[in-house]
This record gives structure tokens, C-alpha cells and sequence, in this order.
């Protein structure tokens, strides 16, 4: 598992934040904050902002069918 992870990690920028801090992420004229609100043990809260038309969604419900629609 610690072998998959360190491979995963290569392929990725990783950066360590605090509660409270920021990452900026502008990509053409977008920009989309990511911000740690609170950690708690295993589990980080985190909010975005980000323009109206940029959608920002959890993966696994990116990778879903939409309703309706059988796989």
C-alpha cells in the first residue's frame, strides 16, 4: 500500500497546509481557492471557491452515470 501511495505521489505535486491556509489554482482566467477549514484525525474539511461556471465536484460522483442513464 505505502508502495502505491509514494508512486501515486510522484505523478502529483503534494503540498502539506494547515488549517486556515490557502491553495490557488489558475488555470487560463479562472482562479479556484482551496482552502483546509478544519482537520479532524483522519478527516479534512475543505472549501472552494471558484467562478460560477467552473465545476467542482467530489471524483467519485464525477465518475458516476448521471441519473437515468444505466452504465
Amino acid at each position: 500500500m505505502r508502495e502505491a501511495m509514494e508512486l501515486k505521489e510522484k505523478n502529483m505535486l503534494s503540498l502539506t497546509r494547515r488549517s486556515g491556509e490557502t491553495i490557488i489554482i489558475t488555470a487560463g482566467e479562472h482562479q479556484i481557492e482551496i482552502t483546509v477549514l478544519r482537520i479532524d484525525g483522519n478527516k479534512v474539511r475543505i472549501g472552494t471557491r471558484a467562478p460560477q461556471d467552473v465545476a467542482i465536484v467530489r471524483k467519485e460522483i464525477a465518475h458516476r452515470p448521471p441519473k437515468g442513464q444505466s452504465s
